[in-house]
């Protein structure tokens, strides 16, 4: 609502010096990243367990089983350290689609999960975090991601 105080000429000249100073170029992104933030505890999905092949330093040949829950789903993601990969398993068993994410902002891998809720991803050196969008049959599609991993 415009003040009393102030003309239709005045509110027009106002308004057309707002509108002719563009908005930065990165607005949007920056606007988007921030409105993620927000999210970021409703969408992380809760760690349940963590589980070594190996106790102690890392060597050839081990592996850890992370659990996670999500709602009435929960992932258990088995990373391979010598392989490079992590292989994953939604139970009960749910398609969807699943990306690999790096300390970067940039997306690694993605796959997309069939029926039997089975996926592998391919990893690099670095932290690195899951991010899928189970779609439930006729229930709206749940998007999470997990805490990160290092590699």
């Amino acid at each position: 609502m415009v003040s009393p105080d102030v003309s239709t000429d005045d509110f027009a000249r106002l308004l057309r010096a707002a509108l002719a100073d563009p908005a930065p170029p990165d607005l949007f992104t920056v606007s988007e990243a921030v409105f993620e933030i927000g999210h970021l505890d409703s969408e992380l999905a809760e760690l349940v367990s963590v589980e070594s092949a190996a106790a102690g330093v890392r060597g050839e040949g081990d592996n850890e089983r992370h659990t996670y829950r999500v709602g009435n789903y929960s992932v258990i993601i088995e990373v391979d350290f010598t392989e490079r990969l992590i292989t994953g398993q939604f139970l009960p068993p749910v398609s969807g689609e699943v990306a690999l994410d790096n300390g970067r902002g940039e997306t690694i891998d993605t796959v997309t999960v069939p029926p039997t809720g089975a996926f592998t991803l391919h990893t690099e050196q670095g932290p690195q975090r899951v991010r899928a969008e189970i779609r439930p049959e006729a229930k709206p599609p749940t998007g999470f991601h997990t805490s990160w991993i290092t590699i």
